[in-house]
């Protein structure tokens, strides 16, 4: 039995689909060693059969059929850590089209930084409207705390590796992460297709002398894990057979024969293992992504989204109700009886806005006004919101104050023809009132 004890980041890649997100993961695996030539020549005989023997990199991340057809991202996909400079970095693939955020959500709730993943010719079109997904990730980023950033602005080689064109679209990322709050400790000119500043700097280009995206890795700091906080592993992946719940621990420590809750379910059992990436672990600490058997519960005990904890007084609680401050940011506001849902670590659930209680000054928090009718696109209040399920499927939320890991969340909905479903706000929980 082993334990993790290096520090770990859990890394995820965003940006628009097409950009060379799962090709980038891809270059990554295969420069250092993690893929077998002849799986290589297998992936790219199959990528060719399908018409772009280019995705050959991305299919060691997309292994889904319909993912591989249809040229993007579907699903979450989280590759065994690598060691970069004394830590551990664990890459997180997540969907660049919208179609499939919720899924993009769930991998972004888990991380600790972001490796913004853009396409050199689209950073500089003149019309913005191929960065969307970029502007939407960026926004979710935030929202949930993420705070450190690296930039590889990808495909220099369809823009002829030119330092004109690298300076120019960094330029233009950097004041639109500046313009969304989130701030790039580095950016780097790659290729993931052709390797170029992935692992080993490239000849391609002389002009640029700062870190390969490998050496950047290597200086992620890993934040402050709250250790010392009651335990909470929100389930991101669940196997009915055996019992297993699986996910990132986002506070607290897990032992074998830990007696645990899973709420809302309610369901009560025994750690009988613990594995992670194929290794089996006495113990798991936060920010280590685990998979548990759990005896003793029913199979529709565990499902994604719930929360498993220890039994006893810091069990984690279901929300009746929950007071959270908003920044909105749908340009048609936010009022009292308006339904979105809402996205917390891994939960989703339908919310109604029961009451806005106030608006405030962004960042002192002092009162404007009391019980407005509206919160307006950019303005920052405080909204009483009203989880639409029963408790057995309801949301387990915490106080920013008490444990921030469960207190983040954004809502999100359809807000019309022109603009579609968007995140129409993004806030973190100030009080709850538990069933």
């Amino acid at each position: 039995m082993v334990e993790l004890r290096k520090p770990i980041i859990n890394l995820v890649l965003i940006g628009d689909a097409g950009h060379g997100k799962s090709t980038l993961v891809g270059r990554l695996l295969s420069d250092l060693g993690r893929v077998g030539e002849a799986t290589l020549a297998r992936l790219r005989s199959l990528a060719s059969r399908l018409g772009d023997e280019g995705r050959y990199l991305a299919f060691i991340v997309d292994k889904q059929l319909e993912e591989r057809k249809r040229g993007h991202t579907i699903e979450v996909t989280s590759c065994e850590p690598l060691e970069v400079g004394g830590s551990l970095v664990k890459l997180i693939d997540v969907p660049g089209i919208m179609d499939w955020v919720g899924n993009t959500i769930a991998g972004i709730a888990q991380a600790d930084a972001a490796l913004l993943v853009v396409d050199a010719p689209a950073a500089l079109a003149k019309d913005p409207g191929g960065l969307v997904g970029l502007r939407e990730h960026i926004t979710l980023a935030v929202a949930f705390g993420i705070e450190q950033a690296i930039v590889a602005v990808n495909k220099m080689d369809l823009v002829g590796y030119e330092e004109g064109a690298y300076a120019e679209a960094r330029a233009r990322l950097a004041k639109l992460m500046g313009g969304l709050g989130l701030r790039a400790t580095a950016f780097i000119p790659i290729s993931a297709l052709h390797g170029d500043n992935v692992i080993r700097a490239s000849e391609n280009t002389p002009w640029y002398s700062g870190p390969t995206l490998y050496e950047a890795l290597g200086g992620l700091e890993e934040p402050l894990r709250p250790l010392d906080r009651p335990l909470r592993l929100p389930i991101h992946r669940h196997y009915e057979r055996g019992n297993i719940a699986a996910g990132v621990l986002a506070s607290g420590k897990l032992s074998i024969g830990d007696e645990v809750v899973i709420a809302p379910s309610g369901g009560r059992g025994e750690v009988a293992s613990m594995q992670a990436w194929g290794r089996g672990l006495d113990v798991a600490y936060a920010g280590d992504d685990v998979g548990i058997r759990i005896r003793g519960v029913a199979r529709y005990h565990i499902k994604k989204g719930f929360v498993v904890g220890h039994v006893g007084d810091e069990a984690p609680r279901v929300a009746r109700a929950f007071v959270g401050r908003v920044k909105v940011l749908s340009p048609r506001g936010l009022w009292p009886g308006f339904c979105p849902l809402a996205f917390c670590h891994q939960a989703k659930v339908p919310c109604r806005v029961g009451a806005i209680l106030r608006r405030v000054e962004p960042g002192s928090g002092d009162v404007l006004e009391e019980q407005p009718k509206l919160l307006r696109e950019d303005e920052v209040g405080d909204v009483l919101l009203e989880p639409l399920v029963p408790k057995q499927k309801g949301l387990v939320i915490e106080p920013y104050d008490e444990l921030p890991q469960l207190a983040r969340f954004v809502l999100r909905a359809s807000v019309g023809r022109e603009l579609g479903t968007i995140t129409v706000a993004m806030g973190k929980c100030l009080e709850v009132e538990p069933y």
